[in-house]
């Protein structure tokens, strides 16, 4: 079996419309489902406004952890600090949430919606930022494969964003930049 045809069949290739419409759903149906909770929680407008602002803060952190972690994935591009700043926003987010959950005036049964609907919103939100970046990646392959053997030769990517780093990206050293080589 030739390189390029296990390259072919090796590596994913871009989601379905079904799969991307479902992230999307699920990623909308959990922020929806937290913000009803939020508005529907018993108490003063600035014990909701927490909530909102844990909500927003927790989404926030967790699509930048999930980039970070992507980018950073075959070979640090980040500096340490930004890293632990990534990770230590997460985990702040993470905790002032379920703080303000936990204490937010009302019976066992709407924390644990508050909880529930939280986690739903973090797995949403890792789930979508994986499935908009990998579509994003193959699109970009897709464009520069001229030709579409799965491969991108040096003249294919005359131009492109893998001109600038094709040396880098083409990890074996066989003058082609495979969808494994691309893929972070």
């Amino acid at each position: 079996m030739s390189n390029i045809t296990f390259i072919k069949t090796a590596v994913p290739r871009k989601d379905t419309g079904a799969w991307i419409m479902q992230t999307w759903l699920a990623f909308l149906t959990a922020v929806s489902i937290s913000s009803f909770g939020i508005a529907a929680t018993p108490g003063d407008v600035w014990v909701k406004g927490f909530l909102f602002i844990g909500l927003a803060f927790v989404l926030s952190a967790t699509f930048t952890l999930s980039k970070t972690l992507r980018d950073n994935q075959a070979k640090r591009v980040d500096t340490s600090q930004w890293i632990m700043q990534v990770w230590i926003a997460f985990m702040l987010a993470s905790g002032l949430s379920l703080f303000g959950v936990m204490n937010v005036p009302g019976e066992a049964i709407h924390k644990g919606f508050g909880l529930m609907s939280l986690a739903f919103s973090v797995t949403a939100s890792f789930t979508l930022a994986k499935t908009l970046r990998d579509n994003h990646e193959a699109a970009q392959f897709a464009a520069t494969d001229v030709n579409r053997d799965g491969v991108v030769t040096r003249d294919e990517a005359f131009n492109t964003p893998i001109a600038a780093s094709f040396s880098q990206l083409d990890r074996d050293g066989d003058g082609v930049v495979s969808k494994v080589e691309v893929v972070r």
